[in-house]
């Protein structure tokens, strides 16, 4: 676990790269001494701290970072503010735990703290392509929505990394990362009222083949074409798919650890309305749009969403430095439209609790708000 702490002072940077204005790191600590030594000469200009007991007691800390496996997320988050019970925020990695019920817990704990903001990881929430989306569902533009499909998933060799083949956790990557395609349902259309979903391991496959790309060690590097692999060799599940029923629309969702391009560049999205229809990639974003009527401000016909960079180049650090810049915003009090906060983390665990309850169940599962 490494658990960064931060106060609004001045610029600090972590090698060559601008952390955030006004903002400084104090240090870090982390329990397993190599990776603290190897995080220490990595960024020397930070301080180790020996114990979360002497980070919190030597330095004044306002916002603190967790990034740990996903059973640890709940442990520390208590740690800490059993420590520190005067910390403003608190920025907690995704899932945020390894079983719904651990967050569900996690959630009455933190509520001892009203004035606490937390933000869970989930930087896709801030990309572009979703900014756009939202902007054409939730101002109706699209008509009335009756079909949606979601597809997420890993390049071949995601699934492989050990944060992916966890014991403790209760999915594999339909869990870990596919969690990032939920997030995208409820943000946009809240909880269905049932769920069936199919999550399964496949047989082993006869082809081996190398790995898009796989990162097998906190401090390697991406490999790419060196590690061989083959169907039905992850640890957990290899697919899923799985249907949400809501009142006024049904919404379907696939996933496969074994897609042949990089990261996000097949996650994608198709929206129907009665007045329009949205098609989009994650990342590089791009999505495209066809109305049959002009609507707020988008006008009739086919367009597409103009991108902040050029075309088909990702915007991957973006998304990731505005919803740092969300937190810190947030810890100072500013009021922000989109947020990742634990109320939003509850809906979507709710979901997935349901999601692996039908896994086991074999069939449909309701959803009770």
């Amino acid at each position: 676990m490494s658990l960064w702490s931060g106060y609004s002072t001045r610029t600090c940077s972590i090698g060559s790269n601008t952390f955030q204005e006004n903002v400084n790191l104090v240090g870090f600590f982390d329990e397993d001494e190599i990776t603290a030594d190897k995080l220490a000469a990595k960024y020397p200009s930070l301080r180790k701290f020996e114990s979360l007991k002497k980070l919190f007691s030597e330095a004044e800390v306002h916002a603190c970072f967790v990034h740990a496996l996903d059973h640890d997320v709940p442990r520390y988050a208590r740690k800490i503010m059993d420590l520190y019970p005067s910390l403003q925020g608190l920025f907690l990695e995704k899932p945020g735990a390894a079983m719904p019920s651990d967050l569900f817990q996690l959630e009455k704990d933190l509520a001892k703290f009203p004035n606490l903001v937390v933000e869970f990881g989930w930087e896709m929430h801030y990309c572009e392509v979703m900014d756009y989306t939202r902007q054409l569902v939730n101002s109706g533009t699209l008509g009335d929505i009756t079909l949606a499909h979601f597809h997420g998933g890993t390049p071949v060799g995601g699934a492989l990394e050990k944060w992916q083949c966890l014991d403790s956790t209760l999915g594999g990557f339909v869990y870990t990362d596919g969690s990032h395609t939920f997030e995208q349902v409820v943000d946009l259309f809240g909880l269905p009222n049932r769920v069936v979903a199919s999550v399964r391991k496949l047989p082993l496959g006869k082809e081996q083949f190398n790995c898009v790309c796989i990162i097998d060690d906190l401090f390697g590097e991406e490999k790419y074409d060196s590690v061989p692999t083959r169907v039905g060799s992850v640890k957990w599940e290899d697919i899923g798919s799985v249907i949400l029923e809501y009142s006024d629309k049904n919404i379907t969702l696939d996933f496969t650890c074994w897609e042949a391009k990089e990261w996000c560049a097949d996650w994608t999205t198709d929206i129907y309305g009665t007045n329009g229809i949205l098609h989009t990639f994650l990342n590089p974003p791009k999505a495209n749009l066809y109305l049959r009527e002009t609507r707020n401000g988008f006008e009739k016909g086919e367009s597409s969403m103009k991108t902040m960079l050029p075309e088909n180049q990702s915007n991957w650090v973006y998304y990731f430095e505005k919803q740092i810049q969300v937190f810190f915003e947030r810890c100072l009090g500013k009021k922000q439209t989109e947020k990742c906060d634990m109320e939003a983390e509850v809906t979507l665990m709710k979901l997935l609790e349901a999601v692996f309850a039908s896994v086991e169940k074999g069939g449909f599962v309701e959803i009770r708000n």
